[in-house]
């Protein structure tokens, strides 16, 4: 599953130095789920993004239709090896609608999409006058 350090997350999966998940905390209101131990856990936002072995679906059937996938990734790592990984990606959850002016900002500003036009404009006409160079000799 991807993680990542975000401050501002008040839910953490806690990992241990082998980025195998551990636990669980709630920063606001100090609850806590340990799986198979306590000490030296990192703390790490959840990014929605998670990679599941097809055998898992195959052998696995929760008890409804729907469920908390995180509820049960914290039942499941008393017994399985649920492995992180730590990322620093800008990650926008498109899908809630305060969110969607956050990902407009990030795609044109600097680091944005029109930034990335120009770079890929100014480096095609580099290219170009390159080529015209060496078709020239």
């Amino acid at each position: 599953m991807a993680v990542s350090d975000r401050k501002k997350a008040h839910e953490k999966l806690l990992f241990d130095s082998a980025m195998t998940l551990q636990g669980w905390r709630n920063e606001k209101t100090g609850e806590e789920i340990f799986g198979n131990t306590y000490k030296n856990l990192k703390p790490l936002a959840f990014s929605g993004i998670h990679c599941i072995n097809s055998n898992f679906s195959k052998n696995y059937s929760p008890a409804v239709e729907k469920f908390s996938i995180m509820e049960e990734y914290l039942d499941l790592m008393k017994n399985y090896i649920i492995k992180g990984y730590k990322h620093d990606a800008l990650l926008i959850d498109v899908g809630k609608p305060e969110s969607i002016t956050e990902a407009e900002k990030n795609i044109l500003n600097k680091n944005g999409r029109r930034n990335f036009k120009r770079k890929f404009l100014d480096k095609n006409l580099e290219q170009a006058s390159h080529q015209r160079q060496l078709d020239g000799l």
